[in-house]
């Protein structure tokens, strides 16, 4: 407790670059960096220019600007959500995932749209960062753009499904919504196994529960198979 509230009497004195250092240095205790970055988010309101300063500089150190980032979603500032969507349009792959896990952070549900364009980002990693964020964000809006996701050529490399479709499903999951149901029936029956188990799990998200006691995996798909064209 003395411990922290030195610390903290002395970050009230560090610049936010020294502050960055600090939670990104990776040879002090993990407390002691979360610490620091609670404090950055807490702290958020006052320190708004110069975190936005150097999360938008190309040139400066990646981790303070992840750092930045995160700290101004942490903050829940609706005044630093124009920053944070436009660092979606970022040329680092990991400024734009940053990014949009920080507007998820911070409940930006009227970034819901351009959220959504980033499932069609180069990078596979934005790719299933947006899609988590959607799912956070529970808008009903982006259900289509998770389903035409699903679908799209671009999430399978040689003809084989990638990694990335299974963010898709569950993302419909977690959304909760029964508009989801007929993306999800289709996905019973993809060719992955591995979307197969995943569209299990959403449907169980979206319905509240399932049909696995007494079945055997093949049981269970029939059982939402009939399931939902009665229910959808």
């Amino acid at each position: 407790m003395i411990f922290s509230t030195l610390l903290l009497v002395s970050l009230a004195q560090a610049s936010v670059t020294e502050q960055l250092e600090q939670a990104s240095n990776s040879s002090l205790p993990e407390s002691e960096r979360m610490l620091v970055f609670e404090g950055l988010a807490n702290s958020a309101s006052s320190l708004r220019p110069d975190l936005e300063r150097i999360a938008a500089d190309a040139t400066a150190n990646p981790n303070h600007r992840w750092i930045s980032i995160r700290a101004l979603g942490k903050s829940g500032l609706a005044e630093a959500r124009p920053a944070l969507e436009s660092l979606c349009n970022d040329n680092d792959s990991s400024i734009r995932v940053a990014a949009i896990s920080a507007l998820a952070e911070m409940s930006s549900v009227t970034s819901t749209e351009l959220i959504a364009q980033a499932l069609k980002d180069p990078a596979m990693i934005v790719r299933g960062s947006a899609a988590d964020a959607l799912g956070v964000l529970k808008d009903i809006r982006s259900i289509d753009d998770l389903e035409t996701a699903l679908n799209s050529s671009d999430n399978y490399y040689r003809g084989q499904s990638v990694w990335v479709r299974v963010r898709f499903v569950l993302a419909l999951g977690k959304i909760g919504h029964k508009m989801a149901l007929p993306a999800l029936e289709k996905a019973l029956t993809d060719a992955d196994p591995k979307v197969v188990d995943a569209s299990l799990v959403a449907l169980k998200d979206v319905v509240g529960y399932d049909f696995s006691e007494g079945r055997n995996r093949d049981e269970h798909i029939q059982a939402w198979q009939r399931w939902i064209p009665a229910n959808r």
